[in-house]
């Protein structure tokens, strides 16, 4: 989104598809999630790490692609407000359907409270040189990544283990420190996300500045560009639809 002389608001095509493909790549993984689990597959048969990956990997890329349309965006505190509202909307649903499993700090919570955190900041943060915010917020987001699962590392490999004592309760859970027992449907603690959303926070004037920038930011894919202008709508929705579509076909096939 950019204002013209007439200050009229101009939306950039590409953030949208984007935006799109990975929404749609997420349905995709909830889909194959909700099928295993209602005929009983093994969730951590060697090939679904691979999918793990991938989902790790279009997580990232979704909440930097937040991080860099902070600088496209009006009211974001309000927007922040607004994902917020929607990821207790998402908890309360999901705590009636399922009382041991449900989403507790979900991505929803998460990119509300991420949208405050950089409205908080950007007064400082527009001081920071682009580049070395970028770098900075990079190797912290890595560094970061397993915080989670009690290290420092990628899938299994420990560079070292962080103090037991950060993993205590429901707050430390929040920052991205889960106590032992802690389970959630869907989870992004603060940490390591909020590196993914500041490293685009930072690369957006660094792209910016490339005089081409404008011709390729306006590229759109249609249907994609679609669900990536309606993305929240379409997360709330989506859910629901793919878990009773799945119990409908157990109920009548099994």
């Amino acid at each position: 989104m950019k204002t013209d002389g007439n200050e009229n608001r101009i939306r950039y095509g590409l953030p949208d598809t984007v935006r799109g493909v990975l929404i749609m790549g997420m349905i995709a993984y909830h889909t194959l999630f909700d099928i295993l689990s209602a005929f009983g597959f093994d969730m951590d048969a060697p090939w679904m790490r691979g999918v793990n990956v991938v989902r790790d990997i279009g997580a990232a890329c979704f909440i930097l692609l937040s991080g860099f349309c902070f600088h496209f965006g009006r009211r974001n505190a309000r927007k922040g407000l607004l994902l917020f509202a929607a990821g207790l909307v998402v908890t309360a649903a999901t705590r009636l359907l399922d009382r041991e499993v449900f989403v507790i700090f979900g991505v929803l919570t998460f990119m509300g409270v991420a949208k405050w955190i950089l409205c908080g900041l950007h007064p400082l943060l527009r001081r920071v040189p682009p580049a070395v915010g970028a770098a900075v917020s990079l190797v912290l987001f890595l560094l970061f990544f397993s915080c989670n699962f009690g290290y420092a590392g990628f899938y299994g490999a420990v560079l070292f283990r962080w103090p037991s004592f950060f993993y205590r309760n429901y707050l430390t859970a929040f920052f991205g420190f889960p106590f032992n027992g802690f389970v959630s449907a869907d989870y992004f603690g603060l940490l390591p996300w909020l590196f993914a959303a500041l490293c685009g926070y930072f690369l957006h004037p660094l792209v910016m500045g490339n005089p081409r920038t404008g011709k390729a930011l306006s590229f759109r894919l249609g249907p994609a560009a679609f669900v990536g202008r309606y993305s929240l709508w379409v997360y709330l929705i989506h859910q629901p639809v793919i878990y009773f579509a799945v119990q409908a076909i157990k109920y009548l096939f099994l």
